[in-house]
């Protein structure tokens, strides 16, 4: 991580590269080494103070350049425009008055995006400053962290069965309610269907049978009818009264007669021939009333029938939307909405079985996880503890506590209660930490200062940090209060992490400093009647001279240059050889 800053408080122009392993940061109280966290928080996407310009400057800039970022904050990136280019430049820039701006790869972005970049690649560790280690999630991420290769794949057996599980509970919850939901259109449904069953209506069937009714009700009228028809084309009276002769009798015997004249006149041969076929016409029409009069008797019993029937069926048209049309139309609506409800219901019951039975494989994985983690917390626990008495904390005690929290829609929890569960199993963690004799530990938020909260974390990250982390840890003073053994065993924590991060540590001892694979200097010149302040790298003599002020103040006599000499031989990397050198004598 490299951090440029330019007209920020008494800085005027500085750029901070970190390399890798261990960077110390010193200087004289005052001279910019606040301002320089003050700009990483405001890269970090963190206020920026107007009050912060340097005078006589109209505006402020940060600058903070990651050489990689890991996948999750490039899909970020890419979610929001922003080409995921490596190095990763983030630019904050502000003045006294108008809005701040804040870029990423020149892309202009809302300082939430900046949160999200500086917390995956930095995190700090300072004085009174909000740490997330405060936080039980937290706490639990430091239990996974070491929990083994056995307990990584137990997480994910149990990421991949919660995502099952989830799918399963939708779909049972959707099922009961789309079963719910329609509890009132299904019972109406079946009302409908029974009542249509039982009837049975066809489309048109009223009409037939308005015309049967009145056929039935007009009877005596309808004989009378056809037997007149019947009696003018079956038989008639004789005009000489000499009996009854059909229609069809005289027309035919008629046509007989125009026989024997046929072939004289062609127009009467042909009215003979229209006789002859209305003669037969005749005789087809007689049948026809005869089975007409045949039907017409009376039916009393068929008319009730027919009257019953129509009654029937006019009060189904008019429950069932007017018409017989429209309630078959609802028949066959309501025996789709039965059909699917039973359909519904076995959906519902099938669901509900894989919900049990995911729900039962999720907690037995969850709980395979959570006896991985309780054994990981307690041996965490007990190595934290350990380094913590060894930091001028001989009475800490350290405890990681796993809780679950009841859901009765959840899964299987250790004592076969039902609890809640996410991707990550059923725990909560709560590091507790007592500093005192015969305290019981209570959480960090409750008790931990800042310097032993700042300890606690340099521990944690020194037993988490080959197993991964955020890539750049900064220390504030992670020292203060400290001295002598103390203090040196801290820079050997801090040595211990910068194996494996790339650390930044705010240092006011010589013992830490001297172990720094580089060591920068902050120191602040009267220049133009002004006060600003530079970083540089130190090395050789001048590393030697920053060291001795450390242990001895501004006057550094020989003893400390001796003694600060002699810490870079046993602490740090060897003093090149050269002009620059200074060894013991």
């Amino acid at each position: 991580m490299e951090l440029g800053v330019a007209d920020l408080a008494v800085i005027e122009r500085a750029t901070l590269e970190l390399g890798p392993g261990l960077t110390c940061l010193t200087g004289e109280s005052g001279a910019g080494k606040s301002v320089l966290l003050r700009a990483l928080e405001c890269a970090g996407g963190g206020r920026a103070d107007p009050d912060l310009v340097r005078t006589g400057s109209d505006r402020a800039k940060v600058r903070a350049v990651f050489d990689r970022v890991g996948p999750a904050i490039q899909a970020v990136l890419a979610d929001h425009g922003v080409p995921a280019d490596e190095p990763v430049v983030v630019v904050r820039e502000f003045g006294r008055e108008g809005r701040p701006l804040a870029r990423i790869n020149g892309c202009q972005v809302p300082p939430a995006l900046l949160r999200a970049v500086a917390e995956s690649e930095v995190e700090v560790v300072q004085q009174g400053a909000p740490s997330r280690w405060l936080l039980p999630k937290a706490h639990l991420d430091a239990v996974d962290t070491v929990i083994g290769e056995g307990g990584r794949q137990a997480l994910s057996r149990v990421g991949a069965l919660h995502r099952r599980w989830l799918l399963a509970r939708r779909a049972a919850r959707s099922a009961a309610e789309r079963r719910t939901g329609r509890a009132a259109e299904l019972e109406r449904a079946r009302h409908d269907l029974a009542e249509l069953e039982a009837v049975r209506p066809l489309p048109g069937e009223d009409r037939v049978l308005l015309q049967e009714r009145e056929r039935l009700r007009r009877g005596a009228q309808l004989r009378e009818a056809a037997t007149a028809l019947l009696a003018a084309v079956a038989g008639g009276l004789d005009p000489d009264g000499g009996g009854h002769r059909s229609a069809r009798d005289l027309v035919a015997g008629a046509a007989r007669a125009a026989r024997a004249v046929r072939g004289v006149d062609p127009q009467l041969d042909q009215c003979a021939d229209q006789a002859e076929s209305l003669a037969e016409e005749l005789a087809g029409l007689g049948s026809e009333l005869r089975r007409a009069l045949e039907r017409l008797e009376d039916d009393p019993a068929r008319l009730a029938a027919v009257e019953e029937r129509l009654a029937v069926l006019e009060r189904i048209a008019r429950r069932h939307g007017g018409d017989l049309v429209a309630a078959t139309e609802r028949w066959a609506e309501a025996a789709e909405v039965v059909a699917g409800a039973e359909t519904g219901a076995q959906e519902a019951s099938r669901w509900a079985a894989e919900l049990e039975r995911s729900g039962a494989a999720l907690g037995d994985a969850a709980l395979a996880l959570h006896h991985r983690r309780r054994a990981a917390a307690d041996r965490l626990a007990a190595a934290v503890a350990a380094d913590l008495r060894l930091l001028l904390m001989p009475a800490a005690r350290v405890t990681i506590t796993l809780a679950t929290r009841p859901d009765p829609d959840g899964v299987p929890g250790p004592a076969g209660e039902r609890v809640a569960c996410t991707a990550s199993g059923i725990d909560s963690a709560v590091l507790a930490l007592a500093t005192a004799p015969g305290e019981d530990p209570r959480p960090l938020a409750e008790v931990a200062s800042g310097g032993e909260l700042a300890r606690l974390v340099l521990v944690l990250q020194a037993h988490l940090a080959a197993a991964g982390g955020t890539p750049t840890v900064v220390f504030d003073e992670v020292d203060e209060g400290l001295g002598g053994e103390a203090a040196s065993r801290v820079g050997e924590h801090l040595r211990r992490l910068a194996a494996h991060r790339q650390v930044l540590c705010v240092t006011h001892q010589a013992s830490i400093a001297a172990r720094a694979d580089r060591h920068l200097v902050v120191e602040k010149r009267l220049r133009a009647d002004r006060h600003q302040s530079g970083v540089r790298e130190v090395q050789g003599r001048e590393r030697v001279t920053e060291l001795a002020r450390l242990l001895a103040g501004a006057v550094a006599p020989a003893a400390g240059r001796a003694h600060a000499a002699e810490l870079l031989l046993r602490l740090g990397p060897p003093v090149a050889a050269g002009p620059g050198a200074e060894r013991p004598a």
